[in-house]
């Protein structure tokens, strides 16, 4: 990713979460407290790492220890997260949305998998994860979609 284009996502990741602070500031007027757990001070380091359920999150994908690791501290969200991604790169996640005909949001699912594989397999497993989820759930009719021009074409 070339400086500036990394430089453009840190200003959207650090500016667009509404969090409790941040709507303070826009001059919201809400509540300060984390609506899950009470903590005065919601801002985008609490909601991404210190919060219970962000840590439970962390936790569940099996990467609680980017909660732990030194090198992942900075005071930065997006620092922190570009740190991840950039040394925890021996997995693949992949993430499926499941809509009624109406196009309305009915579940998600997302799965990390500690794996390396390419841009193309990567995308396949996510399709064939997306059509174990659909079987599992007893899903009919369904319409698989894929922004990756590659494996529509294939398929």
């Amino acid at each position: 990713m070339v400086d500036e284009e990394e430089a453009s996502v840190h200003k959207q990741l650090e500016r667009c979460l509404p969090t409790r602070s941040r709507l303070s500031q826009w001059h919201v007027d809400c509540s300060l407290l984390c609506h899950i757990c009470d903590h005065d001070g919601e801002d985008d380091l609490y909601v991404f790492f210190e919060c219970i359920a962000a840590r439970d999150i962390w936790q569940a994908a099996g990467l609680e220890m980017v909660l732990h690791n030194d090198e992942y501290q900075s005071e930065s969200v997006a620092d922190r997260i570009f740190a991840i991604c950039n040394k925890e790169d021996n997995g693949v996640t992949t993430s499926t949305c499941f809509c009624n005909h109406e196009g309305q949001f009915v579940a998600v699912v997302t799965i990390w998998q500690q794996t390396l594989l390419s841009t193309v397999e990567g995308q396949v497993v996510a399709l064939l994860c997306a059509m174990e989820e659909t079987c599992a759930r007893g899903f009919v009719q369904v319409q698989f979609e894929s922004d990756f021009r590659l494996l529509v074409d294939a398929i």
